[in-house]
């Protein structure tokens, strides 16, 4: 049509978007619990992945509920790391002024990884920064993400707040150097094999279980509905735009045909997603005054 008329067909739909919370597992595969997971922590000069740079990968490797390997390295990122950053993780810019780049620590970093499931606490801000990394080098990140977060909200939902060193201390577990990645990772990997067994006292046994599970916990019905744009880049968005459809009049359809707002991030490729009118999750936010931290969590552009 593009080519005949001079015009260019953008597929799309308004829908109703419920947040049912983030999913625990991004990419999920059929993958046993008792595989190989690397569990990893980054520490950063800043917060925003397109401008600051990563100055530690810290990881473990499980294998057999045992922690078999580590990786623990230093990187120069090229600028001056600021004195708050410093205080925060004991890296001084003498500390990684020596130190090889991220160009020359991804490729080492991809190989200790191999074809294992990737495992962080707070997950979408280590893999965020990954990514981009990744991008920047023309390099593959298409990895199964598993985030310890989510689940510790809902294997522990007594505790009143979920950051690692609260919920180490809640299970006895040591953590030591806190902010320092391979410190923060160990940590998390302990955590982490504590969790397996709860998991698998819930008859969990793979990691596409996981999802269903802990979506299974939440009343999709009661829930509020938000407007929401969807708007097609290619053929794989068409795809999953397609699937979101069906599975939200076929699967979770009670008086709207409604989208959870974790399978939406499960099939999010291809697709451009904003907010909508008023009736948006962004914009009921601004309207009902909630912090500039809540603003940013309901934006899901």
């Amino acid at each position: 049509m593009q080519q005949k008329y001079g015009v260019k067909v953008i597929y799309g739909v308004e829908g109703y978007l419920v947040d049912d919370g983030e999913p625990i597992v991004y990419n999920p595969k059929e993958y046993s619990l008792d595989g190989e997971f690397i569990v990893f922590d980054i520490e950063t000069t800043g917060f925003n992945p397109q401008t600051d740079e990563i100055i530690e990968i810290g990881a473990v490797k499980i294998k057999n509920y045992q922690i078999v390997d580590r990786f623990s390295v230093l990187i120069n990122p090229g600028r001056e790391i600021s004195d708050e950053i410093q205080k925060l993780t004991g890296i001084t810019n003498e500390m990684v002024k020596d130190k090889e780049t991220i160009l020359d620590v991804l490729p080492k970093f991809i190989e200790f990884a191999g074809d294992a499931v990737l495992v962080a606490h707070n997950a979408k801000f280590d893999t965020g920064f990954m990514r981009e990394k990744f991008k920047k080098y023309n390099l593959q990140f298409n990895y199964s993400i598993l985030d310890t977060l989510p689940l510790a909200r809902w294997l522990l939902p007594d505790l009143k707040r979920h950051k690692l060193n609260i919920i180490a201390e809640h299970l006895g577990i040591s953590l030591e150097n806190h902010h320092r990645a391979v410190d923060d990772a160990e940590a998390t990997a302990h955590i982490f094999l504590k969790f397996i067994d709860m998991l698998k006292e819930k008859e969990v046994v793979k990691l596409s279980d996981i999802n269903v599970q802990y979506s299974g916990n939440f009343d999709i019905k009661k829930a509020d509905t938000y407007h929401i744009v969807i708007l097609v880049k290619n053929y794989q968005g068409l795809y999953n735009l397609y699937k979101l459809i069906s599975m939200a009049h076929c699967n979770y359809f009670f008086k709207r045909p409604r989208i959870p707002k974790s399978l939406l991030e499960q099939m999010r490729d291809g697709l451009i997603i904003g907010t909508a009118c008023e009736a948006g999750q962004l914009y009921r936010a601004i309207l009902n005054n909630l912090s500039e931290r809540n603003r940013r969590n309901n934006q899901v552009l």
